[in-house]
Order: C-alpha cells, then sequence, then structure tokens
C-alpha cells in the first residue's frame, strides 16, 4: 500500500474500511450491522422466554421507557404480536419457540432479537456501560458476547462517573443556548 504525502511533505495514513469513501475496496473485515440507540418511549415491546431468563429483559426495557410485556414460554399467538416494535426471544427458549417467534414478529413488523440465535435475529444487543445519560455500547456483532462484556468491563474502568457530570452540564449549557 502506498503512503501518500499531503502539500506539506506530511504522511497521510491509509483510510481504514469503515471509513473508506463509497466504492472504494474494503481493506479489513467489518463486523456487519449499523450501531443505533433505539427511542423506545411507549412503544410496544414484547419478551419471550423462561420467566427468569425474560425478568432482567423486561426490566431493561421498562428502564428505557418501553410498553414491555412478558408473552411467555412458548411461541405467542400472532394477535399478542400485533403492534409490537421489538421482540426479544431469551436465550432460554428452544429453538421451535425462537424460530416461529422470530418469523411471526417479524411478519407483525417487529424487529426481532433472538439471544443465542444470531441467525435469527434483525440486530444484536451490545453490552452496555452507563454513567448518567452516557451510555457505550460494545459489540461483537454476536460473535463473542462474553468478549463484549469484558471489554465493557475494562472501559469501565477507565470511564468514571465525572463523566456523568459533565454530561449533565454539558445538557444544561445546549439547553442554555438553544433557547
Amino acid at each position: 500500500m502506498r503512503v501518500k504525502r499531503t502539500r506539506r511533505g506530511r504522511r497521510e495514513r491509509p483510510m481504514p474500511s469503515t471509513l473508506a469513501p463509497p466504492g472504494a475496496a474494503a481493506q479489513t473485515s467489518v463486523a456487519a450491522g449499523y450501531p443505533v440507540v433505539l427511542r423506545l418511549e411507549r412503544r410496544r415491546c414484547g419478551v419471550v422466554g423462561p420467566a427468569a431468563s425474560a425478568a432482567p429483559r423486561l426490566g431493561a426495557l421498562r428502564a428505557a421507557g418501553a410498553d414491555a410485556a412478558w408473552l411467555g414460554a412458548r411461541a405467542p399467538s400472532r394477535a399478542s404480536l400485533r403492534g409490537l416494535f421489538l421482540c426479544l426471544v431469551t436465550a432460554g427458549a428452544p429453538l421451535a419457540v425462537a424460530r416461529r417467534t422470530a418469523t411471526a414478529a417479524r411478519a407483525a413488523g417487529a424487529l426481532v432479537w433472538c439471544g443465542d440465535r444470531p441467525a435469527l435475529s434483525d440486530l444484536t444487543l451490545p453490552a452496555i456501560l452507563r454513567r448518567g445519560r452516557v451510555q457505550v455500547a460494545v459489540s461483537t456483532g454476536g460473535a463473542s458476547p462474553t468478549l463484549a462484556k469484558r471489554l465493557r468491563d475494562r472501559i469501565g474502568g477507565v470511564v468514571g462517573e465525572g463523566v456523568a457530570r459533565e454530561a449533565e452540564r454539558l445538557a444544561r449549557r445546549r439547553r442554555a443556548t438553544a433557547r
């Protein structure tokens, strides 16, 4: 690979594939997907799977403002999936339940996540570090949730609670300048 020089003689680094211009050949393998933060306030979300594995997911969805409900351990009826924005199938659900639920939920227009079955999922759920308004999400694209959690924990050792205070200060400043 050739190293380019700018007009001032500085070396210009090769552009990573994730930042390459349209039409340029990718230089490295990139995890599939596009990271986003979903706004779940007042959106209907459902969780399918054993109660023990569904409870933490329900709690997280409700903390995000979702109108979340446990749909049971078995594949839910089509009527119960109608109007869902997001359907989570926990890792403890049998494969047949995951398949039926994913197919029916998708047909009803919902995004689908199947805990330990990325091939049935529309998205992956990252390991999340929260510091007030600040969220840091680490994803391996479903390849290794354990690695994502380890990385999140290492980042947590660096990103302290002071970040939450700084985010609040900047939010107040932003509101004041927007007036």
